[in-house]
């Protein structure tokens, strides 16, 4: 196997035998006088390919897929492809190749260095390249909140996605993203083109929403979804208002339980939170559990509509517009099995639905919910960011 701190290594007799790599490999070479002319030639293990460099022209030789036998290549569970200078693989003249994001290693044949690209599971790419995490607000002061606490003030030009460093490639570990507008259509379109530009691994829905405090929510607190409910879908039955559920994602398990509970178990991200609270006193706490979602912005206790839509989901945390749409979206977008895209919503409380001046609540608070979020959501990525990328570490 190719080891994992030299990331090259010289190839030996024992590692065809224990057909750690084949005993050959087959590259297409191109004649000097003709191009179009193109045969086939064997080089061995250890044996010196410079000359074979010198014959090809650098796109020919990126574009040439080094082969391996079709039985080693299921042992194998890799491709080989040669790497060239001008197209960020590797520089040829350099002792130890630098390993970029797609390469779990190199072998060395002679002198030449050829990466290695895991054939299983495949790392997918949008039209625009790919992208770890994508962060995802909806209203100005999230985006904004969000961008300042990431650091993503640099944009993907004629995209919508913001990034923390001036984008040089196709992979980016964070992007940000606020959707075009608020309520559940608008969100599962945008996630949707999302998905197709950058395939994100894990969505993060940052933002604000209402709280129901007869749960023990107070404003500042942060929500974290398990179920996510859509609250519009109802039967109109003899004066009833009797809802009715379809098929969509939840948040996933493994960002809410092995990412999201630790950093409520031990508070960090409290004393990050760049806003000074409207009370000026007291901690924000994080709450796990339901959260509604539909097009109707929750802020009159008195309406009797409000009363019945949301009245029989007596254990909901939180109430807001768009995490329905990411979740209907996410649920149709698993049509591939290489492709499993998780996500959770963070939410900080910016009101009570049940309070008599919940919008007078909802102006104050507002600022330092969205803060919240975005911190909260912030060490969640920091997490998933430390947390090696397997198809990146195989072979190595």
């Amino acid at each position: 196997m190719v080891n994992n701190t030299d990331r090259a290594t010289d190839l030996c007799e024992a590692d065809v035998a224990n057909k750690a790599l084949p005993p050959h490999v087959t590259l297409p070479t191109h004649s000097v006088d003709s191009t179009d002319r193109e045969s086939q030639q064997s080089y061995r293990v250890g044996e010196d390919v410079r000359m074979f460099i010198g014959t090809c022209e650098p796109r020919q030789l990126h574009q040439s897929a080094v082969k391996i036998p079709g039985d080693l290549s299921a042992s194998c569970g890799a491709r080989l492809l040669v790497p060239y200078d001008e197209y960020g693989i590797f520089p040829p003249k350099v002792g130890r190749p630098v390993l970029k994001e797609g390469i779990t290693g190199a072998v060395r044949i002679g002198r030449f260095h050829i990466g290695l690209i895991p054939s299983s599971p495949r790392i997918r790419e949008g039209r625009r390249g790919r992208a770890r995490i994508a962060v995802v607000t909806i209203v100005e002061e999230e985006q904004q909140a969000v961008r300042e606490i990431f650091g993503t003030m640099n944009n993907i030009v004629g995209s919508p996605y913001m990034v923390r460093d001036a984008p040089t490639g196709r992979h980016f570990d964070l992007v940000t993203y606020q959707i075009a507008d608020r309520t559940t259509n608008p969100a599962t379109r945008d996630i949707g083109q999302l998905i197709e530009d950058l395939h994100p691994d894990y969505i993060i829905v940052a933002g604000i929403a209402g709280g129901f405090d007869s749960q023990g929510i107070a404003a500042g607190d942060v929500v974290i979804g398990e179920t996510v409910v859509g609250y519009e879908f109802v039967k109109l039955d003899q004066g009833h208002i009797r809802p009715r559920l379809v098929a969509i994602d939840h948040p996933a398990k493994y960002l809410r339980h092995s990412i999201a509970i630790p950093i409520h178990q031990d508070g960090l991200w409290i004393d990050s939170i760049p806003v000074e609270r409207p009370d000026r006193h007291g901690r924000p706490k994080a709450h796990f559990g339901m959260i509604l979602s539909g097009d109707k912005l929750m802020g009159d206790p008195s309406s009797d509509l409000q009363k019945a839509l949301i009245g029989s989901f007596d254990k909901a945390l939180a109430v807001d517009q768009e995490t329905y749409g990411v979740a209907t979206c996410l649920f149709g977008a698993r049509a591939q099995p290489d492709y499993n895209p998780l996500y959770l919503p963070v939410r900080g409380i910016s009101d009570l639905v049940g309070h008599p001046e919940n919008d007078q609540m909802r102006q104050q608070w507002r600022p330092y919910a969205a803060a919240a979020a975005a911190v909260f959501a912030k060490h969640v990525c920091d997490r998933l960011l430390q947390v090696p990328d397997p198809r990146l570490e195989e072979f190595r």
